[in-house]
């Protein structure tokens, strides 16, 4: 474990054995056949569809569509299909530059409803999500002539290192700011699993983290919080001004975990965010020994069998400590995530 007076640590040790635990899991490959990724449109409109649903995805409690037994992300993506099915012209950015905030909100609210009306849509921060849509567009609108196809092709496959680099140039707009790069590697990640983009320099991946991959290694122990008034804080999910530290060495961890896995980085969002919004939330699975959703969401990315184990079990530190099972992700007010 790493020994710097900070208030979040890697623990070397506990990522090494859910690494090697990884490497024995088999993936399902129709998971990258779902329709958002393998739609028979236009490589340009799925590459711009992919690039505004990432821009406008973070803090998605609210959103679902309870009747398609769909949310956050899984909505998003329907969402975002019959827009670019229906209304292509919602995802041109020439059009989304000129459109107000509070029409691009407007128009943006029913894909997200039960019935198609604004008033049932369950899109929250519209009027944020909308300014980060416009932000996005006004990018590619200015530097490549409205061409998404254009930006990547600029970036050379590189993502780091020299100015035309894909982190490089994404983290200069507004909605792809985040140091971490949570959403650009996000937006990465649904690239190359929809073969629209090929890394060059794999080793400059920086895994994806969010709120539900944090509370994973929080509670299995692969970050730890020797800062006691911030482990409480955790417990008794109180707001923070931020998390930096813990995002960081969760970050670090998962790189770990990576490695040690013999996984690619992208890989990892498909494990530990699955896991995390369906067997690791409220009552996490060792203790209710049932998930959270039908179906489980890890279900649909590894070959498992339906079960009443977690994924660690025996592993986990949480599954045996109830302090670390009560931990919970940092709570913090952020469009990162």
């Amino acid at each position: 474990m790493e020994s710097a007076n900070r208030v979040a640590i890697v623990n070397l040790n506990q990522c090494r054995v859910l690494g090697l635990h990884l490497s024995t899991v088999t993936f399902r490959p129709e998971f990258l056949r779902r329709p958002f990724l393998v739609s028979y449109m236009p490589h340009e409109l799925r590459g711009r569809m992919f690039y505004f649903a990432v821009a406008i995805c973070h803090q998605t409690y609210a959103l679902e569509n309870r009747a398609l037994n769909l949310y956050g992300w899984d909505y998003l993506e329907a969402g975002f299909l019959k827009m670019a099915g229906l209304n292509p012209r919602i995802l041109d950015p020439a059009y989304l530059v000129d459109l107000t905030t509070s029409r691009l909100a407007d128009e943006l609210a029913p894909y997200f409803s039960a019935d198609g009306s604004s008033d049932l849509s369950t899109l929250d921060r519209r009027e944020e999500r909308a300014t980060l849509m416009k932000q996005a567009a006004f990018f590619i609108h200015k530097f490549y002539r409205g061409s998404f196809s254009d930006f990547l092709a600029s970036t050379g496959g590189c993502l780091k290192g020299r100015p035309e680099a894909y982190y490089e140039q994404l983290k200069q707009v507004s909605p792809f700011a985040d140091p971490l790069y949570k959403k650009s590697t996000f937006l990465l990640k649904l690239l190359v699993d929809a073969r629209l983009f090929n890394v060059s320099d794999v080793e400059n991946i920086v895994p994806v983290m969010d709120y539900h991959m944090q509370r994973v290694l929080l509670r299995t122990g692969c970050v730890e919080i020797p800062d006691r008034m911030l482990f409480d804080n955790l417990t008794n999910r109180r707001e923070l001004p931020d998390d930096k530290e813990v995002r960081e060495a969760s970050v670090d961890a998962m790189k770990i975990i990576a490695g040690f896995s013999g996984l690619n980085p992208l890989l990892m969002n498909d494990v530990f965010y699955m896991l995390g919004r369906s067997c690791c939330l409220d009552e996490p699975m060792c203790v209710s020994h049932h998930c959270a959703k039908e179906p489980c969401s890890l279900t649909l990315t590894l070959l498992l069998q339906p079960h009443d184990k977690c994924l660690f079990t025996s592993l986990c530190r949480g599954e045996a400590d109830e302090a670390y099972r009560k931990l919970w992700h940092p709570v913090v007010a952020t469009h990162y995530y």
